[in-house]
């Protein structure tokens, strides 16, 4: 390494520099529920570095059984050379390291640790066979929906998608092999042929934007969905015609809605969808897309403080907001 930034030109200052970031210290944000230090490394190089490298290391060979589980990962002992000869595309992967943690007696205790395995999509070579837009609707819909379920008295209700982009199996013209991330391997190997969708691949929201369309319009004949809103806003009306009794919006993997009848025909379709996708049922809607919701007396109150808050303290807005005279 300190060869290769002799040959980029740097001076000592920078080498020196770039050695302390290499080698800093990863700070504890918290603790589990065993009291043990939790870290949140930004990258593979510094979960290596970190004092619960040992719990990440678990968490990572987690999330590997569950691809292979899944069947999003096809391991093969074919060379690169040959898979490339066959017609694939060869990706990289890399692991996004994520905390889940809850607030207990005044602090944030760690719960989980994640290691999500991603496919490297900036590696991918655009072509004209490569779609990737995928539909996503407007915020402004939130208050419609808000503004929709106050007049009908209910509360909105919020499921998730559990690995949503793993679902959809990826169409058999398109052929993409992945090489484990740095220092990990696949039972031994190295490379293996990509199955269903992944995080992080460029059409992956795409198909499964289409998978989750074909499956709840097979599920019920009565819903209708809008175009304008790239199929991801459906709804279901009365015998009359006259009036909505049920819309649902997705975004992405998350799926909110309600229905007029005090939510029941909307506890029965997510009963429906959760045969088809590992659903997760949230209760009221209480946060979407990082839109904070309470509840009130014949209101519904959205906010984004906590957003602005972090807004202002990445970019230092108080500091800026003294500076000026």
């Amino acid at each position: 390494k300190e060869i290769a930034l002799l040959k980029k030109g740097l001076s000592d200052v920078d080498r020196q520099q770039a050695y302390l970031t290499r080698t800093k210290e990863i700070p504890i944000v918290m603790q589990d529920t065993e009291g043990r230090p939790v870290t949140h490394p930004k990258n593979r190089g510094e979960m290596l570095r970190a004092v619960d490298r040992i719990q990440w290391e678990d968490a990572e060979y987690t999330e590997i059984m569950k691809n292979q589980d899944n069947k999003t990962l096809e391991l093969t002992e074919k060379s690169f050379e040959q898979l490339i000869s066959e017609g694939y595309e060869i990706i990289g992967t890399i692991f996004a390291y994520s905390v889940k943690s809850v607030l207990r007696d005044g602090s944030m205790i760690c719960t989980e640790r994640r290691a999500r395995l991603c496919a490297n999509g900036n590696e991918q070579v655009d072509s004209y066979d490569l779609i990737t837009y995928a539909a996503t609707p407007q915020l402004s819909l939130i208050r419609f929906m808000a503004t929709a379920a106050i007049q009908f008295g209910v509360n909105p209700q919020q499921a998730d998608v559990s690995a949503a982009f793993q679902i959809p199996v990826i169409p058999k013209e398109t052929k993409i092999a992945v090489k484990t991330p740095r220092g990990r391997s696949f039972d031994g190997l190295s490379r293996a042929i990509l199955k269903k969708g992944m995080q992080g691949l460029k059409q992956a929201s795409k198909i499964w934007g289409e998978e989750f369309h074909q499956e709840i319009l097979s599920l019920d004949s009565r819903l209708k969905f809008s175009i304008k809103a790239g199929k991801c806003l459906y709804a279901m009306w009365g015998p009359d015609r006259k009036q909505v009794k049920l819309i649902l919006i997705r975004f992405v993997d998350d799926l909110v809605g309600f229905s007029s009848d005090n939510n029941k025909t909307l506890d029965r379709l997510f009963s429906a969808l959760n045969d088809k996708f590992p659903l997760k049922i949230l209760g009221d809607m209480k946060k979407v897309l990082g839109i904070e919701v309470e509840y009130g007396h014949d209101c519904i109150l959205l906010r984004q403080q906590k957003n602005i808050l972090h807004c202002m303290e990445e970019f230092m807005v108080d500091e800026l907001v003294k500076r000026v005279p």
